[in-house]
């Protein structure tokens, strides 16, 4: 290890860009490096760490925005999913914006329907290095549910997608129409933070929100009056 210097942890970052690695993988990758070296350095392993701020990680292919369903698609989508593996998982996804980790840790007590609400508390992910769960504070595991994997979910939703004959998408996509939907029906970007639990508002508008066409005219026509100025 003594002998990595700066210009080795470069190169791991521009060969990971030259194979069109993600600029957010290439920065993950960044942190579990300078991690492991610096660690190495605190216990006298090398004198110093060479994954320092000379090295650049900001490279790679920038993360693309995925555009939200249409309603036409939409509603073709939630034709085709009648009956369907995990039919009212994609539609409560629809009505929630719930990311999937989150959905697949909700237990009956997170729900309070005299209020008409839903707290989360917590979410999971499968660990295929492992073969198991992973869940945040408190440790449990739901019971009321058999939970897939998450990439079931998305091979299901191809299944529909080819049915349906529409472009396939990822779970995550729902989402993205969750978020999109909210804010065509006029809910104000704030509240629609809050509900998807972003931590500032410009996450919430460029990366989640989806304006279509339709929007757009709609929101021209709106302020027609206030531009016609003779």
């Amino acid at each position: 290890m003594s002998e990595v210097k700066p210009l080795h942890c470069q190169k791991i970052f521009s060969d990971m860009a030259d194979e069109d690695y993600r600029t957010s993988t290439i920065y993950q990758t960044r942190i579990a490096l300078f991690n492991m070296l610096e660690f190495a350095k605190e216990n006298d392993v090398i004198r110093y760490n060479p994954c320092k701020k000379s090295v650049k990680s900001d490279m790679g292919e920038p993360l693309q925005k995925k555009e939200a369903l249409t309603v036409d698609v939409q509603k073709v989508f939630l034709e085709y999913a009648k009956g369907q593996s995990y039919e009212y998982q994609y539609r409560f996804i629809l009505q929630t914006g719930l990311r999937t980790g989150e959905l697949v840790a909700l237990k009956w007590e997170d729900i309070d329907f005299q209020n008409k609400t839903l707290k989360i508390q917590r979410s999971m992910e499968y660990r295929y290095s492992v073969g198991e769960w992973r869940i945040g504070e408190p440790k449990s595991k739901s019971g009321y549910m058999t939970i897939p994997k998450n990439s079931t979910y998305d091979t299901a939703l191809f299944k529909i997608c080819d049915k349906a004959q529409i472009p396939r998408f990822s779970m995550h996509v729902l989402r993205h129409t969750f978020a999109t939907r909210c804010i065509e029906g006029g809910m104000k970007p704030k509240t629609l933070q809050i509900i998807l639990g972003h931590s500032n508002i410009g996450i919430t508008m460029n990366l989640y929100v989806h304006t279509t066409e339709e929007e757009k005219l709609k929101e021209i026509e709106s302020v027609a009056d206030a531009l016609n100025v003779v």
